[in-house]
């Protein structure tokens, strides 16, 4: 014999019944579906979109790339006379173009989980007991890494105790377009 349905008087929710809560889990679950094929539309979509622009981009970013490689290979040899005698960067009409100094870099850090990360880490906890100074400094994370800028300020003999190196910062060529000027004198969007 079937259930008589149970009512529920006095529910803020607006539901009566089982029933009626078995009929709003079937339109939740119907707007569900609705919301997953629209994503995947969108995902569709998207792609295609991206499909279609794909050769544009590949063939702007090799002009790109070209123009970069003239513009570097003037300002090398031409250096003194495009910055000056001291300067690292110049700005243009159109942007700016010069060296800029990247920072020092250390070598040979792990990444965080690996073995290498906790041979690491057991490395510094031995060297914190017998040379605080300035091991002391790095902070061991409870999942086993440690923080990069800890590792930074350690100098470059200490760094070679733990098994590490600092690579100093080399100059980078930059070109930095001025797009909002660009924008201006153009009118592209």
């Amino acid at each position: 014999m079937p259930q008589a349905a149970e009512r529920h008087k006095g529910d803020a929710s607006g539901i009566a019944s089982v029933d009626e809560l078995d009929q709003y889990i079937r339109l939740i679950g119907k707007i569900d579906l609705g919301i997953e094929a629209n994503e995947t539309d969108m995902n569709v979509q998207l792609t295609e979109i991206k499909r279609s622009h794909q050769a544009q981009h590949a063939e702007l970013a090799a002009q790109r790339s070209i123009l970069l490689a003239q513009v570097q290979a003037y300002v090398t040899m031409h250096r003194e006379e495009v910055l000056g005698a001291k300067a690292k960067t110049r700005k243009l009409n159109f942007g700016q173009v010069g060296w800029r100094k990247l920072p020092d870099r250390i070598e040979g850090l792990p990444g965080k989980g690996s073995d290498e990360m906790e041979r690491l880490c057991a490395a510094v906890d031995r060297l914190k007991e017998t040379r605080p100074e300035p091991f002391g400094e790095i902070t061991i994370h409870t999942d086993r890494y440690l923080m990069r800028s800890d590792v930074k300020k350690l100098g470059d003999g200490d760094l070679s105790q733990i098994g590490l190196n600092r690579q100093a910062g080399a100059d980078e060529f930059f070109v930095q377009a001025d797009k909002e000027k660009l924008r201006e004198v153009e009118n592209v969007g």
